[in-house]
């Protein structure tokens, strides 16, 4: 949330060594030393990269943000309004088709 707070609101550079470290401290309590120490350890940027890649197979997220809808639809990045009303007009449809008469075996 600090994070976000930080870049949206405050327009502050999170990709700023000490902007994170900053921020590190004061919501988490750590000294700044430690904070900064933990950001420049080649094994925590692995580590993040290794969880990131893990949620790409497990998820099949491909861009960010990766909308999922109903656990079957992905829609992935920034997209217009558009692509969202269709994927909903595509749902909706399979969905009449398979719900308007649920009762017939024909």
């Amino acid at each position: 949330e600090a994070l976000f707070r930080s870049h949206f609101l405050d327009g502050k550079d999170i990709s700023d060594e000490d902007v994170l470290v900053s921020l590190g401290s004061e919501t988490a309590g750590l000294p700044a030393d430690v904070v900064r120490s933990d950001l420049r350890d080649d094994d925590n940027g692995r580590f993040v990269d290794d969880e990131a890649e893990a949620a790409v197979e497990e998820k099949g997220v491909e861009a960010v943000p990766c909308v999922t809808v109903l656990g079957k639809y992905k829609v992935g990045g920034y997209q217009e309004q558009e692509v969202f009303e269709k994927l909903f007009e595509r749902i909706w449809a399979e969905n009449a088709r398979v719900l308007s008469k649920p009762w017939d075996n024909d």
